[in-house]
C-alpha cells in the first residue's frame, strides 16, 4: 500500500507538470488531501482522464506485476480465448476467485471490453460481497477509480429483481419469472439487459 501510493503520488506530480495553470492551485488542494490509493486514482481520473498516457502506463505494469503472481494453470485461464465458453474446476484454495478477477481485468484492459458488458453473477449474498470487495481491490491497485462503480455483481436472484424491477412477488419465483421473460423476448427486459457480452458464474457447480 505503501509503495503503491508512492508511485501514484509521483504519477500525480508528473502529470501535473503538463497541465494548464488554470487546474494548478485545485489540483493541489485535492492532491494533499488524498488519503488513500482511491483518492488518488479518483483525483487523476478527474483532472487527467480515465485514458492519460501515464495512468495507463501505470495501469499496464500493475497488471502484469499480478499476472506474474500467476501459477501456470491459472495463467492458462487467464489467457485462454474470450469468445469461448470456459468451464474452470479447481479445489478449494487454489485461487479461482482469484483468477476470475484478473480474467475481468484482462477484458477491460487488454481487450478493452466496456465493463458494461460484463456481468458477474455467484450463488449467495456472501460470494457476491467478497467478489465487490476483491474486484474493488483489484481495480484500484491497478489504477482504476470510477470502474469499480460501474461493475455488476450480482446473485442469480438479485439480477433478475433488478432487471425485472420485482416488488411484491415471492422470492423463490423471480428466477422462474426472469426466464420466462427471456424466453418471450420482452422488449423491455432485453432493453435492461443491455449490452451484457461476458458472464462470470463463481462457484458454477451451486
Amino acid at each position: 500500500e505503501t509503495n503503491k501510493m508512492k508511485e501514484l503520488r509521483l504519477l500525480a506530480l508528473e502529470c501535473l507538470s503538463g497541465s494548464s495553470e488554470s487546474d494548478f492551485d485545485s489540483f493541489i488542494k485535492g492532491y494533499f488531501k488524498c488519503a488513500s490509493q482511491s483518492d488518488l486514482i479518483q483525483l487523476l481520473e478527474e483532472y487527467f482522464g480515465n485514458n492519460h498516457s501515464k495512468l495507463r502506463a501505470f495501469r499496464e505494469e500493475a497488471l502484469k506485476v499480478e499476472k506474474e503472481k500467476l501459477n501456470p494453470d491459472q495463467e492458462k485461464v487467464y489467457k485462454a480465448a474470450i469468445n469461448r465458453n470456459l468451464q474452470v474446476i479447481a479445489g478449494p484454495g487454489s485461487g479461482k476467485t482469484h483468477t476470475l478477477t484478473l480474467r475481468i481485468a484482462r477484458l477491460i484492459q487488454e481487450e478493452g471490453i466496456n465493463p458494461q458488458n460484463i456481468l458477474v453473477l455467484a450463488y449467495n449474498r456472501a460470494v457476491v460481497i467478497e467478489l465487490r470487495e476483491r474486484l474493488s481491490k483489484l481495480f484500484r491497485d491497478l489504477g482504476y477509480y470510477k470502474l469499480t462503480k460501474s461493475l455488476q455483481v450480482h446473485t442469480f436472484h438479485s439480477y433478475a429483481k433488478k432487471i425485472l424491477r420485482l416488488e411484491g412477488d415471492s422470492f423463490n419465483e423471480w428466477i422462474t419469472l426472469f426466464i420466462s421473460a427471456l424466453e418471450n423476448k420482452e422488449p423491455l427486459v432485453r432493453e435492461r439487459i443491455g449490452t451484457v457480452r461476458y458472464i462470470f458464474v463463481d462457484e458454477f457447480q451451486d
